[in-house]
């Protein structure tokens, strides 16, 4: 009833880290968000870039060998 359910993304701006976001009711809903994962993976793999879409990654990040993919 109370609070709220979002889709985030790793947007640079904050404003646009919501893609989608409900407030709490009493009636149920299904909400589907559409993230280009391909570009957020390739952007992941460069080295650290000041410009972009998406915020960059932390200190000391490792991708994982299954996401290098």
């Amino acid at each position: 009833m109370y609070g709220d359910s979002r889709i985030c993304v790793p947007a640079r701006e904050s404003f646009k880290r919501d893609m989608v976001q409900i407030r709490g009711g009493t009636n149920e809903h299904f909400v589907v968000g559409e993230l280009d994962i391909k570009k957020l993976r390739d952007f992941q793999k460069r080295a650290y870039v000041e410009e972009g879409e998406f915020k960059p990654l932390p200190d000391g990040f490792e991708m994982g060998a299954h996401r290098r993919k």
